[in-house]
């Protein structure tokens, strides 16, 4: 690949957002934690942060992601981190770790190589928004080439709640 390097995600920084966890998968929930979204590399889409929607939106392509959460939790559970893919877990790709109740934060972090390719592509997500019919001529409208990839979260037996201080979730194209 030549050129710049595609990247992009969502960093909290100095947070206090909370998230109710339950045993069943949830995304993590950047905007409610106080996520800001970081742009793309300049003139390359391949990554880009759909913090509305608490996802990344990558083209097809090899990617490295990173996640890190540092926060607290009301009771002592394993959590577990994982990285989906137009919502499904993405196989070899979750870390669970105990996380126990103290002042000190706990840190969970998660780094994964996935590959996405065309069959990937759910085909609902436009690349840019569609031109207006009134203004637009010949063949075409905007590609509908994203897919969809989120970290979800989950607790091992109860419904505790997590507060989370600082946390990143990255995505770099390497492939």
């Amino acid at each position: 690949m030549k050129g710049l390097i595609p990247y992009g995600g969502f960093q909290i920084a100095a947070g206090s957002g909370t998230q109710a966890l339950s045993t069943s998968a949830a995304a993590v929930g950047w905007t409610a934690l106080g996520a800001a979204a970081t742009d793309y590399t300049a003139g390359d889409q391949a990554v880009r942060p759909d913090l509305a929607n608490n996802r990344l939106l990558l083209a097809p392509g090899t990617y490295e992601i990173d996640v890190q959460l540092a926060g607290t939790i009301d009771a002592a559970q394993i959590i577990t981190l994982a990285i989906r893919k137009n919502g499904n877990a993405i196989s070899g790709t979750s870390r669970a770790l105990t996380w126990v109740v103290s002042t000190a934060e706990n840190i969970h972090t998660l780094r994964a190589v996935i590959q996405l390719t065309d069959s990937d592509i759910p085909g609902t997500i436009p690349t840019f928004s569609d031109p207006s019919a009134t203004s637009f001529t010949g063949a075409g409208g905007a590609p509908k080439n994203e897919i969809p990839v989120d970290v979800s979260i989950v607790s091992g037996a109860s419904t505790p709640t997590v507060t989370i201080k600082n946390a990143l979730f990255f995505a770099k194209r390497i492939g």
